[in-house]
């Protein structure tokens, strides 16, 4: 028969193994949670301390400034086709009323995300002004070759305005993760450089206009 004392030790050791296992299981979630989470950090009122960002894998921060910058460059492809119908149809680059329209609606997007809304009206402004730089380069082009009419389909421009909305859907989101990094030098030079990459083809203005806002 068992002694007071070992059915004592018995029922310790049940209920350490017991609940032993239950605080070493959160604990290894909670570190899996850090690591594979992308952290939406700026819709919440916590934000990350310089260590925590300085100790982020550099493959993570890579990952980031790739999403960014080839998110960028896909928005500035479609400039040229934008031009296109504005040639066709006579129409001016600068559509003030239009750019206004749509800063307005990124500012409401952004403060429903919890993004700061003067960092987003910045980072979109320059999207516009670096693709309005590309299609300057394309009129000026059309212009030298005495270009008339252009082939396009005449649903093109609804269409790559509702390629455009997404992207700048999906530009917000990014945006959303990738400013809490914005003062980490080496995030800083990651943006630049992939920038450089990615954007090769486009006029060196154009990708520096692209990530200014960004940069101190």
């Amino acid at each position: 028969m068992k002694s007071q004392n070992d059915r004592e030790t018995q029922t310790y050791t049940l209920y350490y193994r017991k609940y032993g296992l239950l605080v070493v299981g959160a604990f290894a979630v909670a570190i899996l949670c850090f690591f594979t989470t992308p952290f939406n950090l700026v819709a919440s009122d916590e934000k990350l301390s310089t260590e925590m960002i300085q100790e982020l894998p550099l493959e993570l921060k890579t990952e980031k400034a790739n999403s960014l910058v080839n998110t960028i460059h896909k928005r500035l492809q479609l400039m040229p086709e934008v031009a296109r119908f504005k040639w066709n149809n006579t129409r001016p680059i600068l559509d003030k009323e239009r750019e206004e329209a749509l800063l307005s609606q990124i500012v409401l997007k952004a403060e429903a995300l919890g993004v700061d809304p003067k960092e987003a009206r910045d980072f979109f402004r320059n999207q516009m002004e670096a693709a309005k730089l590309i299609q300057i380069e394309a009129f000026n082009n059309w212009a030298n070759e005495n270009a008339y009419k252009l082939e396009q389909d005449a649903e093109a421009l609804s269409e790559i305005r509702a390629q455009i909305d997404q992207i700048n859907n999906t530009l917000l989101a990014e945006l959303q993760e990738i400013l809490p990094l914005m003062n980490d030098p080496e995030f800083q030079d990651l943006l630049l450089e992939r920038a450089n990459d990615i954007m090769s083809a486009q006029a060196e203005e154009v990708r520096r206009i692209s990530i200014d806002s960004l940069l101190p």
